[in-house]
């Protein structure tokens, strides 16, 4: 291995010009530790027999970084990936975020599955900005799924979800007790469903106020009241 070794590759095509800075073997290929600097980005790490390999740096022009184990050139296994909108530490193949992960952002935290770069399977997100949390599947940075919504007043809902509204089966708990089971459609609820309250609420006029306000009077022979 040859120490100090400077290597410049296309010293007249600024757009592809290359340096390498580094140590380098007998037939003077980039092996050991170096630094390669092109006009898009920088590699800095292990090298073997001129390919990028062994734990290393790759930093972007436009400020976004993958570190980890590399092999030829591609990040594979446990790596980190920084960028102007977050972190996430994880899986990686080929470069792209697959496997399980945590990702940190100003707006929320997710801890779970990827596939190609996307939230994708099973999954935990924190919303930061107003304190909700989701438990359950996601799809393609969507979701989509079966998985538990809690607010953060208290409320929570179960059930199927369809880009990131209450979509099919599914059952609410309000914040006063009350529990409505039944379908949703993109959001809303439509079709069948049932509502539970509690026995203290059975007053004069209040059963048929809570029917008026859940549904229309073609669905009401649908509802079942507990």
């Amino acid at each position: 291995v040859f120490e100090n070794q400077i290597r410049i590759k296309n010293p007249d095509d600024e757009e592809n010009l290359e340096i390498y800075k580094g140590e380098t073997n007998m037939n003077n290929l980039k092996h050991g530790f170096g630094t390669l600097t092109t006009p898009r980005y920088v590699l800095k790490g292990n090298w073997r027999n001129d390919q990028f390999t062994g734990w290393g740096r790759k930093s972007m022009r436009n400020g976004d970084t993958l570190e980890g184990k590399f092999i030829n050139g591609e990040l594979n296994g446990k790596g980190i990936f920084k960028n102007k909108d977050g972190t996430y530490v994880g899986d990686f193949e080929n470069s792209v975020r697959s496997g399980k992960g945590e990702l940190t952002t100003k707006n929320y935290h997710y801890v779970g599955d990827f596939k190609n770069n996307k939230l994708n399977g099973i999954g935990i997100i924190d919303f930061l900005t107003d304190g909700h949390r989701y438990e359950g599947q996601f799809e393609k940075n969507e979701i989509t799924g079966k998985g538990v919504y809690k607010w953060k007043n208290g409320e929570i809902y179960e059930g199927q979800m369809k880009k990131g509204k209450m979509d099919g089966y599914g059952k609410y708990i309000f914040e006063d007790g009350k529990i409505y089971e039944g379908e949703y459609v993109n959001g809303i609820k439509q079709g069948r469903g049932k509502v539970i309250v509690l026995l203290f609420c059975f007053k004069t006029g209040f059963i048929a106020d809570l029917f008026d306000d859940l549904m229309d009077e073609e669905d009401k022979k649908d509802w079942i009241m507990e």
